[in-house]
């Protein structure tokens, strides 16, 4: 059984090793929230940091009936030193919250499907090109391009469907093992998109976020590895920049579930 779980973690690290698209991110999807619920009264924690940018994400689930589930999460990246130079001035805050249903089979299968609405503020410099009213008057050089700073609210509104197994290993230390695919979909509507000269220009678009997830260790903390790719479905002139993958490492905690 414990190979049944082998093909996600190969899956989490190709993503982890694929090349990021280098374009200027205004949008940055959170961690995928797939607890995989089981029963009422069941609990989730997590806290996650993101490998190779310095995004941070925390979230907590609660099942109050069984097959119902309430889902929060809070994502921040806050600082811009050593990343490389598409992504030095990224900063995001985001929070959101969701419910949805659940269940899980007697084999140990569990699915989730889940909706929420979340907002969030961002800021980063992008590349934009020059024209001739905004090219430099210096005779000899030459610029087509220059960075400007854009900053930003917006609203974020998903659903998604996750599919996970979990496993009992015959361990001394790792005694737990689950793993699964979630796959979120929604749009990101800006209320305000900012550049440095105030121009307000809103735009919108819509998003498909594929992940794989795997966790081991206890039934109560667990070891948490995520690859996610972030695929935006641009609309005409309302596109919004994001990044293609992200690889997300943290713990997990789980109280109340009925094994």
């Amino acid at each position: 059984m414990r190979t049944y779980l082998l093909p996600l973690l190969l899956i989490a690290i190709a993503l982890g090793l694929m090349i990021q698209a280098a374009c200027a991110p205004i949008y940055v999807p959170p961690k995928v929230q797939a607890p995989l619920l089981s029963n009422a009264g069941e609990a989730h924690a997590s806290a996650a940091f993101e490998i190779g940018g310095e995004g941070y994400d925390a979230q907590i689930a609660w099942s109050p009936y069984n097959h119902f589930g309430l889902y929060g999460g809070f994502s921040i990246a806050p600082t811009d030193s050593g990343l490389p130079h598409w992504r030095t001035h990224l900063r995001h805050t985001y929070g959101e919250m969701a419910a949805g249903w659940y269940t899980r089979t007697d084999e140990g299968t569990g699915i989730e499907l889940l909706g929420g609405i979340g907002f969030g503020t961002t800021a980063n410099r992008l590349n934009r090109e020059l024209t001739s009213d905004t090219l430099p008057r210096y005779p000899g050089v030459y610029y087509d391009s220059e960075l400007y700073v854009a900053r930003g609210t917006y609203m974020r509104y998903v659903v998604q469907g996750d599919w996970g197994h979990t496993i009992a290993i015959s361990g001394d230390i790792v005694t737990f093992a689950e793993g699964g695919f979630a796959v979120r979909a929604g749009w990101v509507q800006f209320l305000d998109l900012n550049d440095e000269n105030g121009n307000n220009r809103p735009r919108g678009g819509g998003f498909l976020e594929p992940a794989a997830f795997i966790r081991g260790g206890s039934t109560r903390f667990q070891v948490e590895g995520e690859g996610e790719g972030g695929f935006s479905v641009l609309v005409g002139r309302d596109a919004f920049n994001s990044l293609d993958l992200y690889l997300r490492l943290g713990v997990h905690f789980m109280f109340g579930r009925a094994l």
